[in-house]
């Protein structure tokens, strides 16, 4: 006799339902009305709906997370729970390639900042959502940001630079206070206190960086943007500012999911694949979509007060 799984409530049924139908782009354009309607009806509906998309978001997770395993040579590993999904695809992406796949989904962790004191007493402050290893050995100080952003007091060792990894790039000190933010298609980083050197893995370039410089390289364009501003504001990110340099509105919306707590479903739309610039509040929703919308012409529409469909 073949055992059966618990039956699934009316509730559930048409949670998985709705979501087949937000995976598909024309479908979910045709259909969006009814889906908000659904979602207002009753907050067990959306709880439904966060759970199956929870679900597929941890499936991803654990893909990548198996992908990578075979790193455990490293001393220190951490990592926090925010991943982008990509439904329909399975992959995650930026918004400028949602062309392949249905719709892009930003589910953010706690918008909370997570606080490190590293082994040779380098504090380390990572934005929500940010992924990260640590990597500490007799001879290298190593952190690998693949997503997100750090804010690093490093502390002084000049025989073993601390180094912060990045797919678009390496930033190496000796001992400084400095900030990396790294997206899918620029990395920036900026200087309070001490030196820093950026070597941009996509030019070759090497750039050096004394209090009050701030960096972008590897953007959407392939230019490199540098500019002078105050050292007391290089870090402002820890208030929630973050200044954007020709960046596809997917970063500037995977950002602001992570600080906020927003959960945005892109469609794809010239809108969501432009390229825009600005300063933006990061943990002020409304403030900075309604910025976007007047800097790149792209729709919001609230589904519930954590949901927004952006086209």
């Amino acid at each position: 006799m073949t055992q059966q799984g618990p039956r699934k409530s009316n509730t559930e049924i048409a949670a998985l339902h709705w979501w087949r139908i937000m995976s598909d782009d024309q479908l979910a354009a045709d259909h969006f009305d009814g889906f908000a309607q659904w979602m207002d009806q009753d907050p067990a509906h959306k709880e439904a709906f966060d759970q199956i998309s929870s679900h597929h978001h941890k499936s991803n997770k654990n893909t990548q997370t198996s992908q990578t395993s075979e790193r455990a040579s490293r001393q220190t590993t951490s990592r926090f729970g925010w991943t982008k999904v990509g439904f329909g695809g399975g992959a995650a992406v930026a918004a400028v390639a949602l062309v392949f796949l249905t719709i892009a989904t930003f589910m953010p962790s706690s918008p909370a900042w997570q606080d490190m004191t590293l082994p040779d007493g380098s504090v380390a402050q990572f934005a929500p959502g940010s992924t990260f290893e640590v990597a500490y050995s007799d001879n290298q100080r190593t952190v690998h940001l693949t997503n997100g952003s750090v804010i690093i007091d490093a502390a002084k060792d000049r025989v073993h630079p601390l180094r912060v990894v990045t797919d678009l790039g390496i930033v190496s000190v000796v001992g400084t206070r400095f900030a990396v933010s790294v997206m899918e298609t620029s990395m920036e980083t900026s200087v309070q206190e001490g030196v820093v050197r950026v070597d941009a893995d996509i030019s070759g370039a090497k750039y050096v960086l004394k209090p009050g410089d701030r960096l972008w390289t590897g953007n959407a364009d392939g230019q490199i943007r540098r500019e002078a501003l105050p050292p007391q504001h290089a870090l402002e990110l820890r208030e929630g500012w973050q200044t954007f340099w020709h960046a596809s509105v997917s970063d500037v919306l995977d950002a602001l999911s992570r600080h906020s707590g927003q959960q945005f479903i892109v469609l794809p739309t010239d809108h969501t694949n432009a390229l825009v610039s600005g300063r933006f509040q990061l943990t002020a929703a409304d403030q900075t979509l309604s910025a976007l919308k007047m800097v790149s012409g792209l729709h919001v529409r609230r589904v519930t007060d954590v949901v927004s469909v952006i086209y």
